[in-house]
């Protein structure tokens, strides 16, 4: 009845399942924690329906936070976020101590968005806005400054991790206190920095090869294994 109220989907429409998590002494009261997870019909059965065609056995569906965090997770005696800044959408994944996903928010807003600002504004081609985001993204030097043209967006980012952080506070009594960068705007020159100083907290960019022994999978050039940190994750 409560999963009810919280998704915007109709329960019928999707697959779903959850998780007990152990019990913690800082929830409030005597409340047992779930992790619920649902997934739209229709999006699985296409990926059902790949998978027969391929002659393969779909073993299990996972959530890419889940997935981001068995490769970016150390172990820390405090709790840790997760902000995945993909092409459409920037996810915000809360873990406690255990590792345990306890919080997710999805922003609509990331690489694309910034790409698309970056043309509108500076009235260059898309391939030329996505080159300027990558080479000078948030640097103040240089004759070229498209921090202001992207402040407006980051900003928005930024207030969704502060009320993240202040909602999870408020029910587990546990800080954040690291903040690990994934997804293909990650890279995003002084992202890390900027983030860092807006919201006083630690910033970095995910480092794969610090968790996954087998480097092989990660190839020579660990800087961009981030890229592969959900599959490898997932596996």
């Amino acid at each position: 009845e409560e999963i009810r109220k919280l998704i915007p989907y109709d329960i019928d429409s999707i697959y779903y399942d959850w998780q007990f998590l152990p019990v913690s002494s800082n929830v409030k009261g005597s409340r047992k924690r779930a992790v619920f997870v649902g997934a739209p019909k229709d999006i699985v059965d296409k990926y059902v329906t790949v998978m027969n065609e391929l002659g393969l056995t779909l073993a299990a569906l996972d959530i890419e936070s889940m997935s981001l965090a068995r490769t970016l997770l150390e172990k820390e005696d405090f709790s840790q976020m997760i902000v995945d800044i993909g092409l459409r959408t920037s996810n915000l994944s809360i873990f406690d101590r255990g590792g345990f996903l306890t919080l997710s928010v999805s922003v609509p807003i990331a690489g694309q968005e910034f790409t698309n600002t970056i043309a509108e504004k500076l009235k260059v081609s898309e391939e030329e806005a996505e080159k300027l985001k990558k080479t000078i993204g948030l640097k103040l030097d240089g004759s070229t400054n498209i921090l202001p043209i992207l402040e407006p967006k980051l900003e928005k980012i930024v207030q969704e991790i502060r009320d993240a952080i202040e909602h999870y506070k408020s029910s587990y009594f546990q800080p954040v206190k690291k903040i690990i960068l994934a997804g293909g705007s990650a890279f995003l020159p002084k992202l890390d920095e900027y983030l860092a100083k807006q919201l006083n907290l630690e910033v970095s960019v995910g480092n794969p090869s610090k968790i996954v022994k087998w480097k092989k999978v990660l190839g020579k050039n660990i800087p961009e294994a981030i890229f592969f940190a959900t599959v490898v994750g997932l596996a």
